[in-house]
């Protein structure tokens, strides 16, 4: 049923479905259904009402069940070109956008600076049951080889400056550029495995002390 600017327009109100290329029998299969050219950046495909969507909670706007292969593929020849973007109507922007070279931002505009190259961009909480660091760049077993060692009163002289530990940025710093996670990590347990030392050669000088008193 032909309707006005379009090729071809199905409006079934019966209760049965509409099933295109739908035979399995064929040694084929059913063929394919092929939505708009290449050449076309208009939109091809447009499911529910635009302004209201489905209301009912039991009803799904688009179900796709596979049981091998993929179940949806997207591909563009464009990294910087938004392959999915979810959008909510509280959201001046998409809260959720899915780009061709990979990268993925929730609730956030792209990020500038050091971290504009991050894959996942989020900006709110993250929650979960673990995190894991895969091969990370940083650690601080160097510390145990060392063959010199900062003392106490270094670092006592260091915080009366500088207000904060060797090592590790300012509070200002921090607050406005944030920090890298798995380079933090290594900079703590430098320190932990640092105040061990001191208080192994401490132990040992309380040792040798006690020894004298005898």
């Amino acid at each position: 049923n032909a309707q006005p600017n379009n090729a071809l327009f199905i409006n079934y109100f019966c209760g049965r479905n509409v099933s295109i290329c739908e035979n399995t029998s064929l040694a084929g299969g059913g063929g394919r259904v092929q939505v708009g050219n290449f050449f076309s950046a208009k939109k091809h495909v447009e499911i529910g009402d635009a302004t209201y969507g489905i209301s009912d909670t039991s009803n799904i706007a688009l179900g796709i069940n596979a049981n091998a292969g993929k179940g949806i593929v997207l591909k563009t020849w464009n990294n910087g070109f938004p392959l999915i973007s979810i959008n909510n109507s509280n959201f001046t922007s998409s809260p959720f956008t899915v780009f061709g070279n990979g990268t993925v931002r929730i609730g956030t505009q792209k990020l500038t600076g050091n971290n504009s190259d991050a894959l996942l961009q989020v900006s709110g909480k993250i929650c979960g049951k673990s995190l894991y660091i895969l091969k990370p760049t940083n650690w601080s077993d160097k510390v145990f080889s060392q063959t010199t060692q900062e003392t106490l009163e270094d670092v006592d002289k260091y915080i009366k400056k500088f207000k904060h530990l060797p090592g590790i940025e300012s509070e200002r710093n921090i607050m406005k550029n944030g920090y890298d996670l798995n380079k933090m990590d290594a900079i703590l347990l430098e320190k932990i495995e640092k105040i061990y030392l001191i208080l192994i050669e401490q132990s040992k000088e309380i040792e040798r002390l006690t020894k004298n008193k005898k």
